[in-house]
């Protein structure tokens, strides 16, 4: 055979070694990288181990098929068809499997992140695998930091604890007044302070309403100032005004600081308290009366990201392989074999 003719060949069989080398490089590299996240990537790590096989036969394929094409031996041709169509049958099987496991790859995190954030004080495993996922993406939660209300961690800590619930209050202030011949008694009573004066003898009692009405009154007039205010402002400058009033709390509009949410560390970006009763660090959502620092998004959505990734990262090499291996079995079937031997 002229060396014109095997050309063609012998790229194909470079095709197959080449392609089954980087699968091997890939499968080997998520089995190392992601196995200490427990079963959150079990479906990609089993597809792992079953592409390394691929791989296994698809390098035997390049080598021996390469020995075929060059030296024309009948025999190793027979051979490199046999197990070209085998590496052939393997990665079609793959294929499918990875757009199936890539289908439902967002369901399968979800379910086993969430069991997995249920179990977090039980679980000492869970608990790793939580921590080691919310350090990797930056995360908390599975579909957002407010999911670890469901978890109910309950830290407690000296500064604060997890149910911790911060509110103003609006009180009345009564004031009264009683002066009889010499002595004069102000009482001042609202809900911390209770205040007595002696002085003089006559008496004159006065209850605050006054005072109150007058407050009112003030506060009637400011309100209206404000409203003529309001109204003599440009559209677009009240328009910008509502858009800032709703409070953002966590990347959650409308969510009152009263709501407050045990945090695993791992969603902390500073401000971790220590937890009396297990010594672990935590962070609380609301701590000190305001929101703390952490991670808001959720884990769900960048870890189906990776997963799904994986699988078709798979059913890419894996395209190639099942085209190069059924392309390598009609070159070795149909080949000329002016130069051939029978070994």
């Amino acid at each position: 055979m002229e060396f014109r003719g095997r050309i063609f060949p012998i790229s194909i069989m470079v095709s197959i070694f080449v392609f089954s080398l980087i699968h091997l490089g890939v499968s080997i590299g998520i089995i190392v990288g992601f196995r200490k996240y427990g079963d959150t990537f079990r479906p990609q790590i089993g597809l792992s181990g079953y592409n390394i096989a691929i791989s296994f036969f698809g390098l035997l394929t390049g080598v021996i098929g390469l020995i075929a094409v060059t030296f024309g031996s009948k025999l190793l041709r027979r051979i490199t068809f046999l197990i070209a169509g085998l590496v052939g049958i393997l990665a079609l099987a793959s294929l499918v499997t990875a757009i199936i496991i890539n289908a439902k790859s967002f369901s399968y995190v979800r379910s086993h992140f969430t069991g997995k954030m249920m179990n977090y004080m039980t679980n000492l495993g869970d608990m790793k695998t939580i921590d080691d996922l919310q350090y990797r993406y930056s995360c908390c939660g599975a579909n957002g930091w407010i999911d670890w209300a469901n978890a109910k961690l309950d830290a407690t800590s000296p500064m604060v604890n997890g149910t911790t619930v911060m509110t103003t209050t609006m009180m009345m202030t009564t004031t009264t007044t009683t002066t009889t011949g010499a002595n004069t008694t102000t009482i001042m009573t609202d809900a911390n302070a209770t205040t007595t004066m002696a002085a003089a003898n006559t008496t004159i009692t006065t209850v605050a309403a006054t005072a109150t009405a007058t407050a009112a009154g003030k506060q009637l007039k400011r309100d209206v100032h404000d409203i003529n205010g309001q109204e003599n402002l440009p559209l677009a400058g009240s328009s910008r005004q509502k858009r800032q009033a709703p409070i953002v709390y966590g990347g959650i509009f409308g969510l009152p600081i009263s709501f407050g949410v045990t945090l695993p560390y791992s969603c902390c970006t500073a401000g971790a308290l220590l937890d009396n009763s297990t010594n672990m660090l935590f962070c609380i959502s609301n701590a000190n009366g305001a929101v703390n620092h952490f991670n808001s998004e959720g884990c769900v959505k960048p870890i189906q990201v990776v997963a799904g990734n994986q699988a078709m990262g798979f059913g890419v090499i894996n395209s190639f392989l099942v085209v190069l291996a059924f392309v390598a079995m009609r070159v070795l079937l149909l080949e000329p074999t002016s130069r051939s031997s029978d070994i």
